[in-house]
C-alpha cells in the first residue's frame, strides 16, 4: 500500500527540516518547528503552496535559514575558478596566477583580481573560496560596491559568503582590502542562490533563555580542550613477563645469595630473606615525573615486600598488602623495583602490571593519581596539577570541575578569573560537588593548586571549553517554553555589576551580601544571598545618572529565602522623592524557581539622578536571593545583559534579505506570521529593497494594533485590527489580490477590502525583511514562524492556518513542563488522545 496523503506531507516536512540541519552550524528545536508547521499539513495541502516557510530549528553565524525552499543554486558563473591557467581574470597591481592559485604581494592601497560575470540586480549569490592570508585583510565584492560589512577576512580558511547584486554590478572582485594584504586564493565559485534564508547581524553578544530554562549567551563552544580530564586514560603494559609464566626472564635480581633468595615458582616469584636487602627490578620501563598504576597479587607468609622508595617521588617505600594490590605512584627513576621491606620476609609475588596513568597532566608536590582522579593529600607540601597548552592566554573558558572524597581544605585556580591573572577568589572549591565557572584563562596552561594546608580531596573530572560570545548568531529563545526567534532593539545595561551585589557600587545598610551561594538562572553558582538584619530599616541600591522625563525599566531575578516580606523601590535623588515607593514583591517569588521582577518607571521633570532598590524596607528579616540586575532606557524589559565592571550594550538584531522575485508573487499572495510583538512599532515586509513597494504587517504599539497594508506608491489597502491583549502570540495572515484583501487573526477574518486596490507588476517584490524594506521600523519580538504564499488562499484556508490547534496547545504545555523539570508524563492520557486526533 502506498503512502497516505498525510504521510507524504509529514515526510516532506522532515525533508525540509533535514535540509536546514545540513545548512546550519547549530541545530535545535526540530520538534518545535514541526509542531509550528503542522497547521500547513494536509488536508489543507498548503505545504505545496507556500514558497517561503520558516520556523526556527537551525542557524549559522550570520544566517537564519528557512525551511522552504530547500536551497538550490544556478550554474557556475566563474570560469577558471581553480586558476588552472592564467586566463579569464584581470589582475591588478601585485596580483599573479600560478600553481593553481591567485596571489598578491603587499602593495600600496587596495588592489583586486577581477572577472566579468553576468549578475541580475536583486538576486542573491553564493560565493565560495579558499583563502590563505600571511598579512593584512581580504574582501570579496561585486563591482560598484565598497567593502561589505562582515566579509572582511583576516584569517585563512574556506569561506561561504552571500551577496545581493545591485544595478550595475557586473564584475566579481577578489580584493586585497588594504596595502598590507599578502596571500592567495583558490577554488572560487559564484552561483545564484534560490532560497529564503535570512541574513542576520547583531555585532554584539546577547543572552537568551535556553530550552532548559537557563539564561545563556549565544555562544560558539569549542571542543573539549582538556585531555584525559576524567583521569581514566591508561597506557600500555610497561613491564614484560609480569605473570612470571615460566621463569624470571626480563627481570633482574639484586642482593641475593644462598640464604636470601628470589626464586620462580609455578604460581609466581618468591622473596625469601632473613637479613638481606634483596630486590626484583626492570630497567628503562618508567619515565621520571610520570604517574603509573601498579597492580599485583601478593601472598604473605611472613614479613613484607614493597615498592622501593628510591624509584618514587617522595622517596618513601610503599608496602604491598596481602592479596590484590592497586597502587598509584609517580616515578623518580626509570627503573621499576620491588624489594623486601622487613628483616624476615617470605612472600609470593604474581601478576605484576605497570601502566601509565594521568597522561597529559603534570603532578607537583603531594598530588598523585588515584583510582577515581587526582588526589591532593593531607599535607602542608606545596602541590598542584597542571596541563600545558590548553588554550591561548586570554581565552574565555567554561571550567567544569568535580570534587569527591572531600575531607578538608580547598583548591584554587591561579591565573583564572574575571578581572586579573591572579585567580579569582570566588573561583575556588571547598566541598564535594560539580562546579561550573566562566572566566578568562590568563595562561596557555591550566593549573589546579592546593589553597590551604591540610587540603585533602580528589579531583575526579576536569573540563575546559573555550567560549566565543558570537556577535551574529540568531537567538532561538525559550522564555515561554517554546522556541522562537528573538529579535530585540539595542539596549544598554546601565548597572556596572549586575551579578555581584557585594561591590561598593551597590550601597548597603541593614543587610549583608554573601556571594555565590546558590545556582543562578544561568545555571552557575553565582547568585548572591542577602541576609536582611534590620526589618523596615534596610536597603540595597544602585545610583545612576538619568535623563528627565524618560522611560526606564529596572529588572532583577529573585528567589525566596527565609525573609517573608521583601520590597523594591525607585527614588528620585535630584528631587528627594520616591518615583515608585517601597513595594512588596514577596507574593511574586517562590523558594523553588527564580522570578524576574520588572519595574517600569518614568523619571520626573528635572530629575538627573536616581536610585533603584531591589531591596528596601521590607517588614521582615531573613534571607533572599538575587541575581541579574538590569537597568535599561526603554518602556519594556529586554533580555538580560550581564555586566562585571562596566556598562554593556547589546546591539539590535537585524534579520532581513530573504527570498527573491522567484519566490514572491507580486500580483497576489499571502503574507503569514506567528509573532509576539514587543511594545514598539515594527514591520514585516515583502518589498523591493525600498519602502516604495511593499506588502506588510505593521504593528502600532500605542494602541496595540496590527495592520495589513499594500503600498504601491500609495496605500492600496489598509486593514486593521486591535489585538485584544499585549504580550501574547498571534497568528496573522494578510491576503492581497486586486480588489480582494483580507486580514485574518487567530482563525477569524478581522478586516477586508473587496471594492478597490491594485497590486504590482510581476517581479516587483524581491525580498522578505523583518523591517520596512530599507532597514527602518524593524519588528522586535518573538517569531515562531513566517511564511509566504504565491496565491491568494481561500477563506477556509486562511482561517485554518491562523487557528490554534489542540496539538500546539499540548506541545506548548509540554515544552513549559519540560523546561521547569515537571513530571509531564502525568499527561500520558492526553498524549494518547491527541495522537488519535492527529
Amino acid at each position: 500500500m502506498g503512502l497516505t496523503t498525510k504521510e507524504i506531507s509529514s515526510s516532506s516536512f522532515n525533508d525540509m527540516i533535514s535540509s536546514v540541519d545540513r545548512r546550519s552550524e547549530y541545530v535545535e528545536n526540530r520538534a518545535g518547528a514541526n509542531v509550528r508547521l503542522n497547521n500547513f499539513l494536509t488536508p489543507y495541502t498548503l505545504d505545496d503552496k507556500s514558497s517561503i516557510l520558516n520556523a526556527p530549528c537551525g542557524y549559522s553565524n550570520g544566517v537564519y535559514p528557512s525551511l522552504r525552499p530547500v536551497q538550490t543554486f544556478g550554474p557556475e558563473l566563474i570560469t577558471n575558478g581553480d586558476f588552472a591557467t592564467d586566463s579569464n581574470w584581470t589582475k591588478g597591481t601585485g596580483w599573479s596566477i600560478a600553481n593553481g592559485k591567485a596571489s598578491r604581494t603587499a602593495q600600496s592601497g587596495s588592489t583586486a583580481c577581477d572577472q566579468s560575470i553576468s549578475l541580475i540586480a536583486g538576486k542573491k549569490y553564493k560565493i565560495v573560496y579558499t583563502l590563505t592570508i600571511s598579512a593584512g585583510s581580504f574582501n570579496v565584492r561585486f563591482s560598484g560596491t565598497t567593502n561589505v560589512n562582515g566579509l572582511s577576512r583576516t584569517t585563512s580558511g574556506t569561506y561561504i559568503d552571500y551577496l545581493v547584486a545591485a544595478t550595475g554590478n557586473n564584475t566579481f572582485r577578489l580584493v586585497g582590502a588594504d596595502g598590507s594584504f599578502a596571500g592567495s586564493i583558490d577554488n572560487v565559485s559564484v552561483k545564484e542562490a534560490t532560497d529564503a534564508d535570512f541574513d542576520f547581524t547583531r555585532g554584539s553578544a546577547a543572552t537568551r533563555v535556553t530550552k532548559d530554562g537557563l539564561i545563556k549567551n549565544v555562544q560558539i563552544l569549542s571542543d573539549e580542550l582538556v585531555q584525559n580530564g576524567n583521569f581514566e586514560e591508561i597506557g600500555p603494559e610497561e613491564v614484560t613477563n609480569g605473570d612470571f609464566a615460566t621463569d624470571l626472564s626480563g627481570w633482574q635480581t639484586s642482593g641475593v645469595n644462598a640464604a636470601n633468595t628470589i626464586t620462580w615458582e609455578y604460581n609466581g616469584v618468591r622473596f625469601f630473606c632473613t637479613n638481606q636487602n634483596i630486590g626484583l627490578s626492570q630497567q628503562n620501563v618508567l619515565t621520571i615525573g610520570k604517574a603509573y598504576k601498579l597492580t599485583c597479587d601478593v601472598n604473605v607468609t611472613t614479613g613484607s615486600i614493597g615498592l622501593d622508595g628510591a624509584i618514587l617521588v617522595g622517596g618513601s617505600t610503599v608496602n604491598l598488602v596481602n592479596g590484590f594490590n592497586e597502587i598509584y605512584f609517580v616515578a623518580n627513576s626509570t627503573t621499576f623495583k620491588i624489594k623486601r621491606t622487613s628483616t624476615v620476609s617470605d612472600c609470593l609475588l604474581d601478576n605484576v602490571s605497570v601502566k601509565e596513568v594521568g597522561q597529559n597532566w603534570n603532578f607537583v608536590g603531594d598530588t598523585k593519581v588515584v583510582n577515581n582522579g587526582a588526589k591532593f593529600d593531607n599535607t602542608s607540601v606545596y602541590s598542584e596539577i597542571s596541563q600545558d597548552n590548553v588554550t591561548t592566554s586570554g581565552s574565555r573558558i567554561r571550567l567544569t570541575i568535580t570534587v569527591e572524597d572531600y575531607v578538608g581544605g580547598k583548591i584554587i585556580f591561579p591565573q583564572f578569573g574575571i578581572n586579573s591573572g591572579n585567580g579569582d577568589p570566588n573561583f575556588n572549591v571547598e566541598a564535594n560537588g560539580t562546579y561550573v565557572f566562566e572566566g578568562i584563562l590568563y595562561n596557555s596552561a591550566f593549573t589546579i593548586k592546593r589553597g590551604l594546608n591540610g587540603t585533602n580531596l580528589v579531583v575526579s573530572n576536569v573540563s575546559i571549553i573555550e567560549i566565543t560570545d558570537d556577535t551574529d548568531l540568531p537567538r532561538i529563545d525559550y522564555t515561554d517554553g517554546t522556541g522562537s526567534l528573538l529579535l530585540e532593539p539595542q539596549r544598554t545595561n546601565l548597572i556596572n555589576y549586575s551579578e555581584d551585589f557585594s561591590q561598593s557600587v551597590w550601597v548597603k545598610t541593614g543587610l549583608t551580601v554573601n556571594e555565590n551561594k546558590i545556582l543562578s538562572p544561568s545555571g552557575s553558582l553565582d547568585a548572591d544571598e542577602v541576609n536582611i538584619t534590620a526589618a523596615n530599616a534596610h536597603y540595597l541600591f544602585y545610583i545612576f545618572s538619568v535623563s528627565a522625563s524618560t522611560n526606564y525599566t529596572f529588572t532583577f531575578y529573585a528567589k525566596k529565602g527565609t525573609a517573608t516580606d521583601v520590597s523594591y523601590s525607585v527614588y528620585d535623588s535630584t528631587n528627594n522623592a520616591d518615583i515608585i515607593p517601597s513595594t512588596s514583591y514577596s507574593s511574586q517569588i517562590s523558594n523553588t524557581n527564580w522570578t524576574r521582577i520588572t519595574v517600569k518607571f518614568t523619571t520626573p521633570s528635572g530629575c538627573t539622578s536616581a536610585r533603584v532598590y531591589p531591596l528596601r524596607d521590607g517588614s521582615s528579616t531573613g534571607t533572599v536571593y538575587i541575581w541579574g540586575a538590569q537597568l535599561e532606557q526603554g518602556s519594556y524589559a529586554t533580555s538580560y545583559i550581564p555586566t562585571s565592571g562596566s556598562t554593556v550594550t547589546r546591539n539590535a538584531d537585524v534579520c532581513n534579505n530573504a527570498g527573491s522575485s522567484d519566490l514572491i508573487n507580486s500580483t497576489e499572495g499571502v503574507l503569514y506570521a506567528e509573532i509576539l510583538p514587543f511594545p514598539q512599532d515594527g514591520r514585516i515586509a515583502l518589498n523591493d529593497g525600498t519602502t516604495g513597494n511593499n506588502v506588510r504587517f505593521t504593528y502600532q504599539a500605542s494602541n496595540n494594533t496590527i495592520f495589513g497594508i499594500l503600498f504601491n506608491g500609495s496605500n492600496q489597502a489598509v486593514l486593521t485590527y486591535q489585538l485584544p491583549t499585549e504580550n501574547s502570540f498571534y497568528k496573522i495572515a494578510f491576503k492581497y489580490k486586486a480588489s480582494d484583501f483580507s486580514l485574518y487573526v487567530n482563525g477569524v477574518e478581522v478586516d477586508s477590502l473587496t471594492s478597490s486596490g491594485t497590486t504590482f507588476a510581476s517581479d516587483t517584490l524581491s525580498q522578505l525583511d523583518f523591517d520596512a524594506g530599507n532597514g527602518l521600523v524593524p519588528l522586535y519580538g518573538n517569531v515562531r514562524s513566517v511564511a509566504v504564499f504565491k496565491e491568494a488562499l481561500t477563506d477556509e484556508e486562511l482561517a485554518k492556518i491562523t487557528s490554534t490547534t489542540q496539538q500546539e496547545v499540548f506541545y506548548e504545555m509540554r515544552d513549559k513542563m519540560l523546561q521547569i523539570n515537571a513530571d509531564y508524563y502525568e499527561f500520558g492520557d492526553y498524549t494518547t488522545r491527541l495522537k488519535k486526533l492527529f
